[in-house]
């Protein structure tokens, strides 16, 4: 069966609405309706909005200190009320609890509030994700409604990271020889909105080895070629990685890299020249449009942070692990690499927890 449900939000509310919109598209038959994202040219905005709400089974308002006013949003809500068919699930901001009026008010349940910081929106966004996972997942489960089998799920699609590392998932991590496997590739997770995504890579002495000139020996990447042919772009559109650049006679210890970017010329990269002891070592890249950064870790110590800027913004290529696109044998990693480990709650804890299950050695 197909669930239709209506997004009613105000505008200052639009990063809660997309993280809402994205957690619902994760479910073959859950189908998101934003009346913003409709394109029907002279049709009133009133009409777009009842269509919009007659269609749907369930409307979910965001009810924030901004939109708690909103005469659209407001609308919205009584609308739906008279339809008598229509689901209201509001997710409420616990600050306005006492301000609610009309329809929605503190005397009836209202199961899906989070907590609102005005100084730290990093961790509110944090609390929004676990009050719209839970009702998500509610909805799920009265509807009868499974979620959809993709490689983001059988990785790890958690809401709990206790629950998560319960699962002895380590114990089954599979562990590719790109030397072997180079035709691996995953479609790219960065297409989220926000994530965690982890490699185990073992670091063996020929990635310290002094070379002539530089090399890259990639841990994983991927690039968007469909821009190729414009003039003043950058050289591979659209890329994602995760490298070694080789030591030389004027940088003896080499680097390890994460660098990023999107169709123009401006990266987003961070760099450690850190030496790494054989064996196995994991490289986390944790990113977020709702809170603005992008963060880069070796072994849950962060090598480098920066706002969210320079992202891929086009996905029309795979990820390849142990290896650069191309598949040059110059390119190629030649060590043992994991599967990725694809987080989407953001939290430093997840990090350093998943560094405490390494692989096995051999």
């Amino acid at each position: 069966m197909e669930l239709k449900i209506f997004i009613s939000y105000y505008s200052k509310d639009s990063q809660k609405m997309q993280m809402l919109k994205d957690l619902i598209d994760e479910s073959i038959d859950l189908t998101p309706i934003v009346i913003a994202e409709r394109r029907n040219s002279l049709l009133p905005l009133t009409k777009k909005v009842e269509d919009g709400i007659k269609e749907s089974q369930i409307i979910i308002p965001i009810l924030t200190s901004e939109s708690i006013s909103s005469q659209w949003v407001n609308q919205e809500i009584g609308y739906a009320t008279a339809l008598k068919n229509i689901r209201i699930m509001p997710i409420i901001d616990n600050s306005i609890m006492n301000d609610l009026k009309g329809f929605i008010h503190k005397e009836v349940d209202l199961s899906y509030n989070f907590q609102s910081f005005s100084d730290n929106k990093r961790k509110e966004s944090i609390h929004f994700k676990k009050c719209i996972t839970k009702l998500v997942n509610d909805i799920k489960t009265e509807y009868n409604i499974e979620s959809r089998t993709d490689i983001r799920e059988e990785i790890s699609n958690i809401e709990n990271t206790n629950f998560f590392f319960e699962k002895d998932y380590f114990k089954n991590l599979k562990i590719y020889n790109p030397k072997t496997q180079l035709n691996l590739s995953i479609m790219p997770f960065f297409k989220n909105s926000s994530g965690i995504l982890n490699f185990w890579a073992n670091v063996q002495d020929h990635h310290n080895l002094i070379k002539p000139s530089r090399r890259k020996l990639y841990i994983a990447s991927s690039f968007s070629n469909n821009y190729m042919s414009e003039p003043n772009i950058a050289r591979y559109p659209n890329m994602w990685a995760i490298y070694r650049e080789t030591p030389t006679s004027t940088n003896r210890n080499g680097k390890w890299i994460f660098s990023c970017n999107g169709v123009q010329n401006s990266k987003t990269t961070f760099e450690s020249d850190n030496l790494l002891a054989n064996g196995w070592h994991l490289f986390s890249v944790e990113w977020s449009i709702q809170m603005d950064f992008i963060k880069f870790y070796i072994d849950a110590k962060i090598i480098g942070e920066s706002p969210f800027s320079n992202w891929p913004e086009v996905f029309t290529m795979s990820m390849y692990i142990g290896t650069w696109p191309d598949k040059d044998p110059k390119s190629h990693f030649y060590s043992n690499i994991s599967e990725p480990i694809f987080i989407e709650e953001i939290d430093q804890r997840i990090v350093k927890e998943i560094y405490t299950h390494k692989p096995d050695s051999n």
